[in-house]
């Protein structure tokens, strides 16, 4: 697994989102969004082509309270849960193997 840490402004709780890297990736995007919602995972972010994960309903609006070293443009995500992203805002800060500096 790969944790991704949600930084929010001081006094703001910090939320931790999950992504099962191997697994999800593995099985592309509609199998592992549908792993992800029986794991009960609530929020799943993504950096990649604007014209592809939109079709899977990722959006970079849903990702507009979030920082992160990507375009803006190839920075989304999507909400498993109604509601989970809302009044999260911060930095995203990746886990040290993936060398992605904030």
């Amino acid at each position: 697994m790969a944790f991704i840490r949600i930084e929010n402004a001081p006094g703001a709780e910090e939320r931790r989102a999950v992504w099962t890297v191997n697994q999800a990736a593995l099985r592309g995007p509609t199998m592992g969004l549908a792993m992800l919602r029986e794991r009960d995972e609530k929020i799943v972010i993504v950096a990649g082509h604007p014209d592809y994960y939109p079709k899977f309903g990722f959006s970079t609006e849903q990702a507009a309270g979030l920082e992160s070293p990507f375009p803006r443009e190839a920075f989304m995500a999507i909400e498993l849960c109604r509601g989970a992203l809302d009044g999260i805002r911060g930095v995203v800060v990746y886990a040290p193997p993936f060398g992605i500096k904030t």
